[in-house]
């Protein structure tokens, strides 16, 4: 009897031991998902599309390319658009290997929207894959 305690706290041990690298490795992603999702916040603000660029990828990247990369007004209408813009990111919840990001916006006229971002490791960075209006 004694044998089968020993076997089965010795094996809850292990697991739990085998499980803490993998809660670590999902905070660190979590929190430089976080970070991805501030700095393209960040960006969206500043009208900074060479940043956006970079933090972009997937349908999201498709779907913006022509925008970031040849209107040489989009600068400026991200920072008209955005200004006195508050964005908050509610919640970053885990998706399989990506991380949803939900994000209010507060908008000056006291309007406020929210949007779901889906966020992915592509060639070894966060990216914002796609975005969902709500």
């Amino acid at each position: 009897m004694m044998k089968s305690i020993r076997l089965i706290i010795g094996c809850w041990v292990l697991g739990m031991a085998a499980m803490a690298p993998a809660t670590d490795s999902m905070a660190a992603g979590a929190a430089t998902a976080q970070q991805a999702m501030q700095s393209y916040l960040a960006s969206l603000s500043a009208g900074d599309v060479a940043t956006l660029s970079n933090l972009v990828g997937g349908t999201l990247k498709d779907r913006s390319y022509r925008v970031l990369t040849q209107n040489t007004e989009y600068p400026q209408f991200l920072r008209s658009h955005y200004a006195g813009v508050v964005m908050t990111i509610e919640t970053m919840t885990p998706a399989g290997p990506n991380y949803e990001a939900k994000v209010r916006f507060d908008y000056p006229s006291s309007d406020s929207a929210t949007r779901t971002f889906t966020l992915s490791v592509l060639d070894g960075q966060w990216k914002v894959i796609d975005e969902q209006l709500f």
